[in-house]
Order: C-alpha cells, then structure tokens, then sequence
C-alpha cells in the first residue's frame, strides 16, 4: 500500500508542475489553459458529429495520466545513484510522438469538430510533453 500511496503522491507532483509552470506561477498556465478552454465551449460540435468520434479524444488525456503514473511508480533520485533499467524508459520516450500523431489524426479525423479537437489536442500534448 505504501507504494501506491507513494506513486499517487509523485504524480500529484508531477501534475503540480505544468500547473505552476515549474514553480514560477500558475498566471502563466491559467491564461493559455483559459483561452484554450474557451476554444473548446465555443466550438463544440454540434448534433452533427459522432459521439463515438469525441469519445476517442479521451485517449489523448489517458495518454498522459498514463505516463505520469509510469514515471511516478518508477521515479528515482538522481542523487542516489540508482538508474532505472531501460524497459522502464520506452514508454517514455515513445509516448510523446505517439500523442502527437494520435492529435494529428483526431483533428483530421473528425471533420466537424477540427477546432475542438485541435484545442484539445494542443492542452493534453502539454500535459504529454511536461510529463
């Protein structure tokens, strides 16, 4: 259970971080996020659309709560000495091209919605790339 508790703690930190820009506020995080926000209510899609299309965006925020939590779990100080051993490091270098050709799909993919679909994109490839 310590482990668990220790894993959630870390990402929680990890999170905090893109949030407060690493530690030199969070004024520079809400403006973009509220501007991209306001992107998003602006330009929802319409009866239209698929919702099974929009639905598939909720892979793109699976993305990084999925890397936060894999390099939580593994997280070591570097002044220790201790390396990780390289499976570990796959994901996390795969992860970000991955995110970024998933986005670059969903905003062509979904023809009616490119706009949301792009502000949703550019948020969670944020959370991808600080992650």
């Amino acid at each position: 259970m310590k482990e668990a508790t220790e894993t959630i703690s870390t990402f929680l930190w990890f999170f905090a971080q893109p949030i407060t820009v690493g530690g030199v506020g969070i004024h520079w995080f809400l403006m973009p996020f509220i501007l991209l926000t306001s992107i998003m209510i602006w330009n929802f899609p319409g009866k239209n659309v698929k919702k099974r299309g929009l639905l598939s965006l909720l892979v793109l925020p699976f993305i990084w709560v999925f890397i936060g939590l894999w390099g939580s779990h593994f997280w070591l100080d570097w002044q220790s000495g201790e390396v990780n051993p390289e499976w570990v490091q796959i994901p996390i270098k795969v992860v970000l091209p991955l995110s970024a050709t998933l986005s670059v799909f969903f905003v062509a993919y979904l023809i009616r919605a490119r706009i949301f679909a792009a502000a949703f994109a550019i948020t969670n490839l944020y959370f991808v790339f600080l992650l």
